[in-house]
């Protein structure tokens, strides 16, 4: 799998075109349903040199969006409020990575205060996107509870 002509090329891509990275990652974790072995070898390219740092966290940024595939998938056929789970865990990644890819630049910068070696740099990262994104969110909610009951009503009763 990591010999992927394509993949490689897109991940390479990301080195100057940081949403080809977000995009390629979230493709990524889709296809092989797991954001921590994406993540791993994004760490490995990254700890190898053949991912610059601002490539590898927008990569990491798009595994986050990819895992939700797996979430979206379940919750096929299911009630309501495995639907609205779903759709939370989708809501909250999509808008952390638009969040934090405004940032991108800073944010790299204050992952490399912390730590001068690139595969701690991008678990760092992936660790911080998380929980950075978990706080920001954590205030609203309400507001995301009640916007995901108007965007996912309980179902009708069958007649």
């Amino acid at each position: 799998f990591t010999q992927s002509t394509t993949i490689a090329r897109y991940l390479l891509t990301a080195k100057n075109h940081p949403w080809t990275g977000v995009i390629t990652g979230t493709l990524l974790t889709a296809m092989i349903g797991s954001s921590s072995a994406s993540t791993a070898l994004i760490i490995t390219l990254a700890k190898g040199g053949t991912l610059p740092l601002l490539a590898a966290i927008a990569i990491v940024f798009g595994n986050n969006v990819g895992t939700c595939a797996t979430a979206v998938l379940a919750s096929i056929g299911g009630s309501r409020d495995v639907q609205r789970v779903a759709a939370t865990h989708v809501l909250l990644n999509v808008s952390g990575v638009f969040v934090f890819m405004a940032f991108l630049h800073p944010f790299a910068n204050l992952v490399m205060l912390f730590t001068s070696d690139p595969a701690q740099q991008v678990a760092l990262a992936h660790v911080l996107f998380n929980v950075i994104s978990s706080l920001i969110a954590l205030p609203f909610v309400g507001q995301i509870a009640r916007f995901l009951y108007h965007l996912l009503p309980d179902k009708a009763p069958a007649r």
